[in-house]
């Protein structure tokens, strides 16, 4: 990666981006497998949700009310248990991540 790419992506100690405007799915793809995960189309619902959540409002959703936005968006559901196997460290930890925005400061 040349030194302007490196700059465009530079992560914070715990790995999130600082720059979430630079993000796009290849680097949604790079952060992701340095989380162990290979990205499906759940993950990607959401990313997506998150993204567009926290760039509306500036705040990242509650766990207990993921699962209301997600069936307002998509039409269905996920559970808790889904969420964790889809992001085992935390789901909006971990999505918020892959999705490159800042660390959230919410509760689970």
């Amino acid at each position: 990666m040349n030194e302007l790419k490196k700059d465009l992506y530079k992560k914070d100690k715990e790995g999130f981006i600082k720059y979430p405007e630079n993000w796009n799915q290849k680097v949604a793809f790079e952060l992701a497998k340095l989380e162990g995960i290979e990205l499906t189309m759940d993950h990607w619902k959401i990313i997506n949700l998150i993204r567009k959540f926290y760039f509306k409002f500036g705040i990242f959703p509650k766990m207990r009310d993921l699962d209301e936005f997600l069936y307002k968006m998509y039409g269905n559901r996920l559970s808790s248990r889904k969420l964790y196997q889809l992001f085992p460290k935390n789901p909006i930890f971990q999505a918020s991540k892959i999705a490159g925005l800042p660390k959230p400061t919410v509760c689970i």
